[in-house]
């Protein structure tokens, strides 16, 4: 957690005095000349060495002598997948170029370290200390191509209910300022330029994950381990947090006056209700509840995973029997949630069950489960599960579908939410 780097500003600054004792942007009394540090941020460009066209832009920042650069893990992404194929480059505010390669990078906190041959002796220096809330940073980077830009905003501290540690930056941050430095009023780097939400409401990588990134950057990764490395990150991601979810005590809503179901299992997911009451031609009541975590892991532009997503809809007729009742309910279908091509997955596979509880079919219980692999990705797995149980003129239907989890994950979640459904 960025909060815990107070304690440890000790080992912060023996770190910065190593990486950024030659820098010119490092003052601890006074405030730094900033128009100075347009000379010490990179456009990021990912090129396709076939074709020598341009897949993917961004930015990126030198914190070293030795030539260490940060960018954002989805800059880069495309390289990742196909290295064989893409090549990285940085081009200075002067248009001096040159190429990069890839050290180390972190998925789940979107940040990659880079290094530079030949590097200029000038850097950025990281910050030790977290600024305070309301305090003035400035973001740097090269939005859509056009050239070096500065936005001013505010510190706000972290992301409430976020399970990862974000920044909350009420900035402008625009495509390609993506892995940018955002800087203190000393030029010192308190934070990874990382999402916007628009309307002055951006997202910042905490620096402290920087310097967990830099531990690393003496064991450069092999273009070979570059998808086994996002296998293993992510999985022990997933395991720690889908550890933490099914240990909590889950919060249950009622839909009606006899359905119980998981609410908001977790400080990072969110519910939303809804009925069809407004409706005056209605003949089936319907009562939703909808829900969502806050994670979403960014591997490439066509594949997302993290997510977890969760439903609730509870139907009862007006004036219909039960055969009309089950016509009219009965059709739905069920999506996963992540943005997934024919090359990133296999085709669902999917076990489906159906029982008849009455000789007249007037009640029922239906259920299905259903798992894709990542094609590329060893041991992830997308998970989709559903259950609709009708009796006579009432019907529940329950949802879930999982985004990037292990076989053992997906198994544990399904008993607990199978468990937790209740219907008197």
């Amino acid at each position: 957690m960025f909060f815990k780097t107070r304690k440890l500003a000790g080992i912060f600054a023996a770190l910065c005095l190593f990486f950024h004792t030659q820098s010119p942007a490092q003052t601890s009394s006074s405030e730094s000349d900033l128009s100075a540090l347009y000379d010490l941020v990179y456009q990021i460009v990912v090129i396709e060495t076939e074709t020598k066209n341009k897949s993917a832009l961004g930015s990126g920042f030198q914190i070293s002598a030795d030539g260490l650069v940060i960018t954002n893990y989805h800059v880069i992404s495309n390289f990742v997948f196909e290295p064989e194929h893409h090549a990285i480059e940085y081009v200075q505010y002067d248009g001096e170029k040159g190429e990069l390669s890839l050290i180390y990078f972190d998925v789940i906190n979107d940040l990659a370290v880079l290094q530079r041959d030949e590097p200029p002796v000038e850097h950025l220096p990281l910050a030790t200390d977290i600024p305070s809330l309301g305090e003035s940073i400035y973001a740097l980077g090269n939005p859509r191509d056009v050239g070096m830009l500065m936005v001013s905003g505010a510190y706000n501290g972290l992301a409430d209910y976020s399970y990862t540690d974000q920044i909350l930056f009420s900035g402008s941050l625009n495509p390609g300022m993506s892995g940018g430095p955002t800087v203190n009023k000393y030029g010192q780097v308190v934070g990874v330029n990382v999402a916007t939400a628009g309307s002055q409401l951006s997202f910042l990588v905490p620096v402290s994950k920087v310097y967990d990134l830099l531990e690393h950057a003496a064991e450069p990764l092999a273009a070979e381990g570059y998808t086994k490395h996002i296998s293993s990150q992510v999985n022990q991601f997933q395991d720690a947090y889908f550890s933490q979810l099914l240990a909590l005590d889950w919060e249950l809503e009622t839909l009606g006056e006899s359905v119980r179901v998981p609410g908001e299992m977790g400080l990072d997911t969110n519910c939303w209700g809804s009925t069809n009451e407004d409706d005056e031609d209605r003949n089936i009541e319907i009562l939703r509840l909808v829900c969502n975590n806050s994670n979403s892991i960014y591997l490439q532009p066509r594949l997302n995973t993290g997510v977890l997503h969760y439903s609730y809809e509870f139907n009862s007729a007006i004036d219909l029997s039960p055969y009309r009742f089950h016509k009219l309910i009965s059709g739905g279908g069920y999506y996963p949630d992540n943005s997934a091509s024919n090359d990133d997955v296999t085709q669902f596979e999917c076990t489906q069950k159906y029982l008849e509880t009455d000789e007249l079919g007037n009640s029922f219980a239906q259920t299905g489960f259903c798992s894709r692999a990542y094609v590329d990705i060893e041991g992830m797995y997308d998970i989709l599960f559903y259950k609709t149980v009708s009796e006579d003129t009432r019907s529940l239907t329950s949802h879930f579908t999982l985004a990037g989890v292990s076989d053992e994950i997906a198994l544990a979640f399904t008993q607990r939410f199978m468990e937790e459904v209740q219907w008197k």
